[in-house]
């Protein structure tokens, strides 16, 4: 039983230093040669200008085949642009280049890891997280790095069905500061509990999300629509709202995991296709306040 869950966003940033830095400074690892062109890419990508600055490094990588910093980062920047595929054909270049690099970064690990989960290669991904949790480096590294490397090997464990190892890695991001970990853990003990007691009908604390309005005209509106689209009276809905004041409507509520699964296929072939699932422990029913006006 497969199950989709929250992923970590991959963060992606150039490796290299800030704008006020000198050209030399940018230029760590690059050969003086491709220093105006790299500095170049920089520019653009700091200037929301990605696709510029991946077609400079590409033409780099091409030109200093053997520079780790260069192949590194055309990686990064192919994951960024969501090539994964390539990307992890590029990283493995570059890993090869740089175990001998002075400067070389443990990342590069938890980069192609990612790329794996999304090219759906959950066994290879875990190699990776693996290596990057046992090597030295990892200890020294910044409290939101070992949340990103703790989460995405929960998300390669879970994508297995191997539950209790995905809810270590996701205990320990937790322990971090992390709440999409706590999430996750959430879903983990809803699909365990209902796999022991063998029926996804049991009560739980996720509800399948069918439209998230901005406001609560919007949220009038958006309950008619989901009405007719799933040919559901409007009171057969629940609405939720967050506590920075989002709204949530529910075609289910307080059901388990599995069974928001199940309920999220339906809502995608009648035409719902963002339709999500959410934990509902935090938020509001507020659902009495829509229908005393319908």
């Amino acid at each position: 039983m497969t199950s989709r869950i929250i992923l970590t966003a991959l963060g992606l940033t150039l490796m290299v230093c800030n704008v006020s830095a000198t050209a030399d400074d940018r230029c760590i690892g690059v050969p003086e040669s491709a220093c105006r062109r790299f500095v170049e890419a920089v520019g653009m990508r700091q200037k929301n200008n990605p696709k510029g600055s991946l077609l400079v490094i590409e033409e780099l990588s091409k030109n200093y085949s053997n520079n780790f910093t260069i192949q590194y980062t055309y990686g990064r920047l192919l994951a960024e642009d969501k090539r994964y595929e390539d990307a992890i054909k590029q990283l493995q270049i570059a890993l090869e280049l740089g175990h001998d690099f002075e400067n070389f970064d443990i990342e590069i690990y938890n980069i192609i890891g990612f790329s794996l989960l999304m090219e759906s290669r959950y066994d290879e991904s875990i190699e990776y997280f693996y290596t990057i949790e046992m090597s030295e480096e990892f200890q020294k590294k910044s409290k939101d790095f070992k949340i990103k490397v703790y989460n995405n090997f929960g998300v390669a464990y879970m994508q297995l069905d191997r539950f209790q190892e995905a809810k270590e890695k996701f205990e320990k991001s937790k322990n971090l500061g992390s709440k999409l970990a706590y999430k996750n853990i959430e879903k983990i003990d809803s699909i365990l509990e209902s796999l022991r007691n063998g029926d996804v009908n049991m009560p739980g604390i996720f509800a399948l999300i069918v439209a998230n309005p901005t406001t609560e005209i919007y949220t009038q509106q958006s309950l008619l629509k989901v009405s007719n689209k799933l040919d559901i009276p409007s009171s057969g809905f629940t609405v939720f709202r967050a506590t920075k004041g989002q709204y949530y409507i529910a075609m289910a509520s307080q059901v388990s995991y599995p069974k928001a699964e199940q309920l999220k296929e339906q809502a995608n072939k009648k035409g719902i296709s963002d339709a999500f699932i959410g934990s509902i422990t935090s938020w509001d029913n507020v659902t009495k306040n829509f229908y005393s006006k319908n």
